[in-house]
């Protein structure tokens, strides 16, 4: 459905399984690995936007279940050398900044105002899991050629 919504609103969307082209997987010990991200790269690069779905296989390929989306954002993040992990929001929460405004840095907690996010405790991991900025942006802003405006979330 957000795939949907995003194309509808001009936004060039692709579903992606986690597991797909072997993306990403569990390991022996359990823990996710990337494997083979050249080609989301290059969707990327291209201009996609990727909503990847957090199903993964274990090492032995046995069948899909859910990885902890938290960190299998932090995982793809750092396998693709991104500069930061974007955070979909609606509304105009507490602390967020419209399109002009300054690019600021507020705790994650100050975006569950109004319900900016569905999901406030993901975004805590998140936050948490990856190395590199973690910035909420409104769903709007894709639509504005170049990186997208958003507003830092702080540890």
């Amino acid at each position: 459905r957000l795939v949907h919504e995003m194309n509808e609103s001009g936004v060039p969307a692709v579903r992606v399984m986690a597991s797909d082209r072997g993306l990403v997987a569990r390991d022996e010990s359990g823990a996710l690995r990337a494997g083979k991200t050249a080609w989301l790269a290059t969707l990327v690069g291209q201009g996609g936007v990727a909503v990847v779905a957090a199903f993964v296989s274990d090492a032995a390929g046995g069948p899909l279940a859910e990885a902890d989306a938290a960190e299998t954002a932090a995982v793809l993040a750092g396998a693709l050398g991104a500069e930061a992990v974007a955070v979909l929001v609606s509304g105009r929460a507490a602390g967020i900044a419209g399109p002009d405004g300054p690019l600021a840095s507020v705790p994650v907690g100050e975006i569950a105002a109004g319900g900016a996010v569905p999901d406030v405790g993901l975004v805590q991991r998140l936050v948490q899991a990856t190395h590199i900025p973690v910035v909420a942006v409104p769903a709007g802003a894709l639509r504005v050629p170049g990186a997208p405006a958003g507003t830092r979330l702080a540890r």
